[in-house]
């Protein structure tokens, strides 16, 4: 499925869920850029975006660890982005003294 169905898809089921009164409905979405992708930055970042404007309500991205990176994806949405804590990340004066968080 292209990223254009399932943004329109994302969007009829946000739209469904707030007219049916699940406005609260919490949409998780995963994208698997980095797991298949060799340089996966600019692809997650429109992916992202593209299903954050489509009524996503949070973002997972297994396999992203580079702290610059996760940098500039959670600088470009205005949703949380969901990420697998690991010692090296949760230890990072970035992520352990809330420099930046959405």
């Amino acid at each position: 499925m292209k990223k254009t169905e399932q943004g329109k898809l994302l969007k009829n089921i946000r739209q469904s869920l707030d007219k049916k009164g699940f406005s609260n409905f919490f949409i998780n979405v995963r994208t698997d850029t980095y797991l298949k992708l060799f340089n996966p930055l600019e692809e997650t970042r429109k992916r992202v975006n593209y299903y954050e404007q489509a009524g996503t309500d949070r973002i997972f991205i297994p396999g992203l660890n580079n702290i610059l990176e996760i940098r500039l994806i959670i600088e470009s949405l205005n949703i949380p982005l969901n990420k697998k804590s690991t010692k090296v990340l949760y230890s990072h004066p970035l992520i352990h003294n809330n420099t930046f968080k959405n």
